[in-house]
């Protein structure tokens, strides 16, 4: 036993020994630990383990008290096996920690690498480190400037745009930020109409600049012009009182502002030189698409009838700068999502189309007027956000309520026809709505009706209704359509009413005694019920016009002998 621990302890001694000298220069020389990490991480680095060499470049890293180089050459590392990601990571980590000039150096490098030179210049103007900053800008090349400077111009020219001799320039005129495709032509032919010139520089040191926009507008150039269509060509010579011998110039486009694209046009690309239009309409006419009108910077009112548009059509449209009433009906339309950049829109027709999602309307806060009918709605929930809409008509579509509609604080006119709504919601503001249309549905009761005391204009025509006895509150009614229900007995309104049409066709109605003395009742048609007397009529000092077909009176001496014309068969 005494031999074994005289073996043993030498031994455990010179362990001692070695960890304590291990444990020191890890613990105490962080420049040994660096060395060592560092020689491993390049030797894995070489045999092709990257994500052991990876981990022991951060060990190296958090080790060496956040040692910048370590992380730019860890950053260095993953871009050489493809791995941009982990770099970008490794460096942004570590400007979060507290960052450095030398770290974002080498995060715009890598951004720059990669083709993200937005990313790069966002990245530099949001650095919140007032010196580091400061030092980067000195550092950054400088903004790429153009010549002539950018603004209106009545001549086609060319712009050149430049950069710093060692700077790489890049310059699109699409509208899309610059990428590093974009290298080359600095000099820029202008064409009519809107221009539109990002630029960037990059610097030798991988830094960007900031970006720079030059916007020309090149308008009244005058010049000999043809017109390709010869339909076209010869409309617009006759609006213009021009002669077919004589040239036209750029100059005579410019008088007309309003065009009707008449029949047997074929080729419409010459109508985007008509650049001060301000309103078109195009009605059953095949377009293969609509980019000219691109160039129509003035129009205001744009129409399309009865034919097919494509989504890149609808973004065309929506890109026109001065468009307010837009007219797209029966264009075989079922998404509609390009449109929602048309914010100056205040009047939109829609019609006869296969629209189930108007989401993207609810970006339209201009909007005053709106015609969805025969489309494919299923709910109006995305029409709530309109504030300013005045007249909707949603008739003939698939929809069960409107009690969305409820919030829409400023709606005057509504028309739901032909849908299969069973209940009219209390508007917010019911006092407000003047105009509701809503026949060919399925409605029973109207007593919310009551509170819609600004109603001048009403149809509730085709449905199920027995009891319209709530309509008599309103008072500011002129005209009311109830025909096609089941209606027993009219409503007592006061004397005072402003009723002046009334019909009840078709109803179950027996007496008309109700109706007597209203002051400004004019026209009555209450055809197919069972009257038999209309002598009250003859109280009304404005009656002009009875119709009492299907009935069963005999006697309307009363009403003929004051002149009111009465349509009935005895």
């Amino acid at each position: 036993m005494k031999r074994v621990l005289k073996r043993l302890i030498p031994i455990l001694l010179c362990l001692v020994v070695i960890f304590s000298i291990i444990w020191y220069l890890f613990w105490y020389d962080r420049g040994f630990t660096q060395e060592l990490l560092l020689g491993t991480a390049r030797f894995f680095e070489q045999h092709g383990n990257h994500s052991v060499a990876s981990w022991l470049y951060k060990q190296a890293y958090n080790q060496t008290g956040n040692d910048d180089s370590i992380v730019i050459e860890l950053a260095n590392r993953f871009k050489e096996a493809g791995n941009y990601t982990q770099a970008e990571i490794a460096l942004t980590n570590a400007i979060a920690e507290g960052g450095s000039v030398d770290l974002y150096l080498a995060l715009s490098k890598t951004y720059v690498e990669q083709d993200k030179l937005l990313d790069a210049a966002n990245m530099l103007e949001n650095i919140t480190n007032p010196e580091i900053k400061a030092q980067l800008d000195e550092m950054r090349p400088a903004a790429p400037v153009a010549s002539p400077a950018p603004g209106f111009y009545s001549q086609y020219m060319n712009v050149q745009v430049n950069a710093a001799p060692t700077d790489r320039l890049f310059i699109t005129t699409t509208g899309d930020f610059p990428s590093l495709k974009d290298e080359g032509n600095r000099d820029i032919t202008l064409v009519g109409g809107e221009n539109a010139i990002y630029a960037i520089a990059v610097g030798e040191n991988g830094l960007v600049s900031v970006p720079s926009y030059f916007g020309y507008t090149v308008g009244g150039v005058i010049e000999e012009v043809s017109i390709s269509d010869s339909v076209l060509d010869a409309y617009i010579r006759n609006e213009l009182d021009i002669g077919a011998d004589t040239q036209l110039f750029t100059s005579d486009l410019w008088k007309i502002t309003s065009l009707t694209v008449p029949e047997g046009v074929e080729d419409f690309t010459d109508i985007g030189r008509l650049i001060y239009l301000e309103t078109l309409v195009i009605d059953s006419r095949s377009i293969d698409h609509l980019e000219m009108l691109s160039t129509l910077a003035q129009l205001k009112e744009l129409t399309v009838r009865n034919s097919p548009l494509s989504a890149t059509d609808l973004a065309v449209i929506a890109k026109l700068p001065m468009l307010e009433k837009l007219t797209l009906s029966g264009c075989s339309l079922s998404n509609i999502t390009p449109l929602s950049e048309a914010s100056k829109l205040t009047y939109l027709d829609l019609s006869r189309n296969a629209i189930a999602d108007v989401s993207p309307l609810s970006f339209m806060e201009n909007l005053t007027t709106l015609d969805l009918n025969n489309n494919a709605l299923s709910n109006l929930n995305a029409l709530s956000a309109l504030e300013n809409l005045e007249v909707l008509d949603v008739s003939f579509n698939s929809l069960t309520s409107i009690a969305p509609l409820s919030v829409c604080p400023s709606l005057k006119g509504l028309i739901a026809n032909n849908n299969q709504i069973s209940e009219i919601p209390v508007f917010q503001n019911p006092s407000v709505l003047s105009i509701l249309t809503i026949s060919n549905n399925n409605l029973t009761n109207v007593e919310p009706l009551s509170q819609y005391t600004s109603l001048t204009g009403l149809n509730i025509a085709y449905n199920q209704i027995k009891d319209i006895t709530p309509l008599a509150s309103l008072k500011q009614l002129v005209s009311v359509d109830f025909s096609h229900n089941q209606v027993t007995a009219l409503p007592t309104w006061d004397k005072s009413s402003m009723l002046v049409v009334l019909d009840g066709s078709y109803n179950k109605i027996s007496s008309v005694k109700p109706l007597r003395g209203l002051m400004f009742l004019n026209k009555v048609v209450l055809d197919y019920n069972k009257i038999t007397n209309v002598d009250a009529l003859a109280d009304c000092p404005l009656m002009a016009e009875v119709s009492i077909y299907g009935n069963s009176v005999k006697d309307v001496s009363k009403l003929t002998d004051l002149s009111i014309i009465v349509y009935h068969i005895p």
